[in-house]
């Protein structure tokens, strides 16, 4: 049974038998580091059963296992000039200050939709939670547009054949992910 109080053991219930809630604290020691640093947005991944993407306005994105909990399985520094792979504690210029998933077809199931503070639209491409679920059909419609990407893709869905070149199976989901490639557009006026 459950521990006296507000929580309980292992079970998920209350000390008064109902459903109980647990919490874990994402990014404790970020917060403690840089005290202005603030969530500007945190959104379940639509490929994962349970990958918690949340952007800091330090310019970073954190991707969470919400059965693992801390620490973040990936980071990214959002930099769409490409300054350097560490995070930092300084706003980035341009700021980016949203981020939405891209509608599911093609590459845009592996894409992250990033807003600039001045309207800058970027595309961080290919992104994915490690052991996000994507249908195969979907990945191997994809044409890579570089060796970088084909490599990508190749390493995070080794069961995949790429370039829609078939074979391999006929699995309904493929499981895997990870990455960090970029290309940005601009908002036009």
């Amino acid at each position: 049974g459950g521990g006296g109080g507000g929580g309980g053991g292992g079970d998920g219930m209350a000390g008064d038998g109902h459903p109980g809630c647990r919490s874990i604290p994402l990014l404790e020691e970020e917060f403690a580091r840089h005290p202005s640093v603030r969530v500007l947005r945190a959104s379940w991944h639509p490929n994962s059963d349970g990958h918690l993407c949340v952007l800091l306005s330090d310019g970073t994105l954190h991707v969470f296992d919400a059965a693992a909990g801390p620490p973040a399985e990936q980071a990214f520094r959002l930099d769409p000039w490409g300054r350097g792979p560490t995070p930092g504690p300084y706003p980035l210029r341009p700021e980016v200050v949203d981020f939405v998933f891209a509608p599911p077809h093609g590459w845009g199931a592996l894409s992250l939709v990033l807003l600039g503070r001045e309207g800058d639209v970027y595309t961080m491409c290919p992104f994915a939670p490690w052991g996000a679920r994507f249908p195969r059909v979907t990945l191997e419609s994809l044409v890579p547009p570089d060796t970088q990407s084909e490599l990508w893709l190749a390493g995070t869905f080794p069961t995949v054949h790429i370039n829609g070149s078939g074979g391999g199976g006929r699995d309904r989901d493929v499981n895997e992910s990870g990455g960090d490639r970029r290309r940005r557009r601009r908002r036009r006026g």
